[in-house]
């Protein structure tokens, strides 16, 4: 003898129910939204542990909000380090163009400046 069990669990209510009067834990999603500058984001996450999958949402910065200067160097005045963003991303497993990208959108530089500017340090001998 069999049972037809198909569309048992379907109906989330009834699951919920079934489940709770076994016990078990029916609420395992956790979401939280915390909104800071990326150097608060990595002191946060150094003291309070991640539960679950982290997504960062960047917003891009508008042309005279640029971090980056005019002068092809990568260095800005208020000391963003391109390099060193650059070396953390790329740390982080993202390919030297998706890390120009990030550090693109974040800082509203050209994202081929960023890009051209890590090949010529990669191929300076003194870097």
């Amino acid at each position: 003898m069999g049972a037809y069990a198909h569309g048992l669990f379907g109906d989330d209510a009834q699951r919920a129910a079934w489940l709770t009067a076994l016990g078990a834990r029916t609420e395992l999603f956790y979401e939280a939204t915390v909104e800071a500058t990326l150097d608060e984001l990595a002191a946060h996450f150094k003291q309070t542990e991640a539960l679950g999958e982290v997504t960062i949402v960047v917003a891009g910065k508008d042309a005279q909000d640029r971090l980056i200067s005019d002068d092809d160097s990568g260095n800005a005045a208020n000391g963003f380090d391109e390099a060193g963003a650059l070396a953390i991303l790329r740390g982080a497993g993202l390919s030297l163009k998706d890390a120009s990208e990030v550090i693109a959108k974040l800082t509203g530089a050209r994202r081929r400046d960023i890009y051209q500017r890590a090949l010529r340090t990669a191929d300076d001998p003194k870097s």
